[in-house]
Parts: C-alpha cells; sequence; structure tokens
C-alpha cells in the first residue's frame, strides 16, 4: 500500500557556470543523491488511503508499477 523510489539517479544535470561543474558534482551532488536514495528507498513518497475506496481497491488488487518514458504504469 505504499510506493518506494529504488535506485535512484541524476539522468541529466546542468551546472552554471560550467566551471563549478566538476567542483560540485563528485563532492557535493553525488552524495546529496546517494543520500536522498538511501532515504526514499525506506519511507514511502506515497502511501494509499485505506479510508478511499479506490485506493482500498488498488492496494488489494496489487498491481506491478512499473515506470515507462518517464511516467508511472500500473500493470495488472
Amino acid at each position: 500500500g505504499a510506493i518506494y523510489l529504488k535506485d535512484l539517479s541524476i539522468e541529466s544535470l546542468a551546472i552554471t557556470p560550467e566551471r563549478l561543474n566538476n567542483v560540485l558534482t563528485k563532492p557535493v551532488i553525488t552524495p546529496i543523491v546517494s543520500f536522498l536514495s538511501q532515504v526514499l528507498s525506506t519511507k514511502p513518497v506515497y502511501k494509499l488511503n485505506d479510508n478511499e475506496l479506490e485506493q482500498a481497491l488498488l492496494k488489494k488488487t496489487k498491481p506491478e508499477l512499473i515506470i515507462e518514458n518517464h511516467k508511472l504504469v500500473l500493470d495488472w
């Protein structure tokens, strides 16, 4: 009944001015993404509400969640 994010990664990153790219990416951005990935794999980003009929039914059917073309897709 909850959605967790696993294997979080950055697909693209643009830092301006460009000279800061190497300065910020490895020492700052990489550890932040790693930390967020760890947190979001253990804390749900969304929980279904059992008090709402549609969400309760969705929880019972247990569809597989797939990301396709940057969209969340429910697969039964």
